[in-house]
């Protein structure tokens, strides 16, 4: 891979502090996934679209040499799932 995999991959303290604010007795809504994807993944920008009537959630590198550059999906596991595996093909 690339030069610039390493600020691609999640940061896991960030998302372990943020986990701990949000409150447990209650489901995570989909901005707390989303946030906590967010804190583990800093060198993307996240956000949630909704586009012809339809959710979707954005992540885009900081940078074009971050992998995966884009993700576009309606379902937060499948973003957490994209992000993760670039992440795992930098390590290779």
């Amino acid at each position: 891979m690339t030069g610039s995999c390493p600020a691609a991959m999640g940061n896991a303290d960030a998302a372990n502090r943020l986990r701990a604010d949000i409150d447990l007795s209650r489901q995570p809504s989909d901005s707390d996934k989303l946030a906590l994807i967010a804190a583990g993944f800093p060198a993307f920008h996240l956000w949630r679209a909704t586009i012809y009537d339809r959710i979707r959630y954005i992540a885009q590198g900081a940078s074009l040499d971050t992998h995966p550059y884009a993700v576009v999906t309606a379902d937060l596991d499948e973003l957490h799932a994209a992000l993760t595996a670039g992440q795992q093909d930098c390590e290779q």
